[in-house]
């Protein structure tokens, strides 16, 4: 009976947050807006029919016009195409940082706020993990492992799972002490049916929102990272190479950088808005 009384209550919870969230006008601002930004990495060939690689010198730095809608690169390239399909990238490479991420520092979150001698090495490992600042430690790790969009997600995901699992342990801590999970506990349940079915949705709010925090980040990190040579190797397109291609002609052609930067902020402040928005909905009072 008190199984089921808890599975109502937290059917009840999830209604309440998502009304809660759809009554938030940033949060569906922000959502609209990665919506948008979804549907135009989805449409890239129906959008550029023209294709990120086909090279043709005769038209190269040629302005925005009908045919070429965000102009053409040094090489004759669609720019348009470039940044659509690099979008793809970018948000492939944010979205699976961002999950992974979230689920390694969840599970280890969980079991530090749980098991104290768990967190006497997990948290220290993460701690230290913390003082590098995750732009260096991503490259770092690629440098050692190779540059591949495989390895530039992994590089993330190791320098991020710190924060997801210090959030998680710290709400674990605070949920485990309730009188509900003594409750569970005298029932005779064990741990991993406390601390993964009953602790684990209960902290789910502020790690999600530090989930799109992550993908926000990692996008940046991830073009950052194309830039500098160490992301996704061309002539695979990401947001971050089309810039570094871009910048060899910076002033003889604006588009060349304009366009696809504006489509990298568009990207980032909507998953921002969309952070904040679930934020203020979970939280409504702001603490």
């Amino acid at each position: 009976m008190s199984e089921q009384v808890l599975k109502e209550a937290r059917r009840e919870q999830r209604k309440v947050m998502l009304g809660a969230i759809l009554g938030q006008r940033v949060a569906l601002a922000g959502f609209f807006i990665m919506v948008l930004i979804a549907l135009l990495a989805i449409l890239a060939p129906v959008l550029a029919p023209q294709g990120p690689y086909d090279i043709n010198p005769l038209d190269r730095l040629l302005p925005p016009s009908p045919k070429h809608w965000f102009g053409t690169d040094s090489l004759g390239r669609d720019l348009l195409a470039r940044t659509l399909y690099g979008l793809r990238i970018s948000l492939t490479v944010g979205g699976e940082t961002a999950l992974l991420s979230t689920v390694i520092g969840l599970a280890l979150g969980l079991l530090s706020g749980y098991f104290r001698a768990v967190d006497n090495v997990v948290m220290r490992i993460c701690e230290g993990m913390m003082a590098i600042p995750p732009m260096l430690l991503a490259i770092a790790l690629v440098a050692a492992l190779g540059s591949s969009s495989e390895n530039v997600v992994l590089s993330m995901c190791v320098a991020y799972m710190p924060m997801v699992a210090r959030v998680a342990r710290a709400s674990t801590l605070s949920v485990k002490e309730q009188t509900f999970i003594e409750a569970i506990k005298s029932s005779g349940a064990g741990w991993p049916r406390v601390l993964f079915g009953h602790i684990a949705p209960n902290i789910m709010s502020p790690v999600i929102v530090q989930a799109t925090y992550i993908f926000a980040s990692a996008i940046i990190i991830e073009a950052a990272m194309s830039f500098l040579g160490a992301g996704v190797p061309p002539p695979d397109p990401s947001l971050g190479n089309v810039l570094y291609d871009a910048k060899s002609v910076i002033f003889k052609a604006w588009w060349t950088t304009v366009l696809p930067g504006l489509v990298m902020v568009l990207t980032v402040l909507g998953l921002n808005i969309l952070g904040d928005g679930v934020r203020d909905a979970m939280d409504p009072s702001g603490k």
